[in-house]
């Protein structure tokens, strides 16, 4: 099937990342400075207090790590084991190495991240985690993964959700086309009128800007939009 492949392909993928101790091409080595922008903006005593947050492909964690210093808790879901390693090494790495804690028995991990194993298009994978959580992250998952299924994948991230809720979604932008495409050099791209269409049946758009993603190791000034959204209770169409 082609989500049995998709698995499989993301699963090499992160594999030999990890052997090659590289990055991916999509990732610039930090959390995305746009969500933490947002995050800086938009935070209050309610979002440490008890509200939950996931980062959906999370890949090497590092907006997971974010999430975690905003949120009572965050989830980092990826569908490549692999990337799941990669992003609790990093963990490490960033509370025991970047921290001088090296010598240091004392010093607790966060307790406040969880990473999880799941894909968005298999019902049972998501289940125990609809309605869980009060926001959502994504970076280049939608655009990679909406070929797959656009209707199933909103309805995933939606399904995630608590009414009300709030979702940040980061793609590649075709600008003033009336349809994305897939690209051989950086991410692939999505129109702003294929992105409204796609989430409008469930959630409400908060903002939607042109913007740049951060500088990775494969590319640099690429188009993204970034639009916010919040959960509607009732689905329309």
């Amino acid at each position: 099937s082609n989500n049995n492949n998709n698995r499989y392909k993301w699963d090499n993928y992160f594999e030999n990342a990890i052997k090659s101790n590289i990055l991916c091409v999509w990732e610039s080595g930090k959390a995305c400075s746009k969500l933490h922008q947002y995050l800086i903006e938009n935070s209050n005593d309610n979002t440490k207090q008890r509200l939950r947050a996931i980062d959906v492909g999370c890949g090497s964690g590092y907006n997971t790590q974010l999430l975690s210093q905003y949120y009572f808790s965050a989830a980092g879901l990826d569908i490549s084991r692999f990337a799941l390693i990669k992003a609790r090494l990093n963990m490490y790495q960033h509370y025991y190495n970047d921290n001088n804690n090296v010598d240091n028995n004392n010093v607790d991990l966060p307790s406040n991240i969880e990473f999880i194993l799941g894909d968005l298009f298999n019902g049972k994978d998501m289940e125990k985690l609809n309605d869980m959580f009060h926001f959502l992250f994504d970076l280049q998952v939608y655009h990679a993964l909406r070929n797959l299924g656009e209707g199933k994948l909103v309805k995933a991230f939606a399904k995630l959700l608590v009414v009300g809720g709030y979702c940040m979604i980061i793609c590649g932008d075709a600008g003033d086309a009336i349809e994305g495409q897939e690209k051989k050099v950086g991410p692939s791209t999505v129109s702003k009128f294929e992105l409204i269409k796609a989430f409008s049946p469930y959630f409400d758009l908060i903002s939607i800007e042109h913007e740049v993603f951060d500088t990775t190791a494969s590319y640099k000034n690429f188009p993204c939009i970034v639009s916010v959204w919040k959960k509607r209770k009732v689905v329309i169409g």
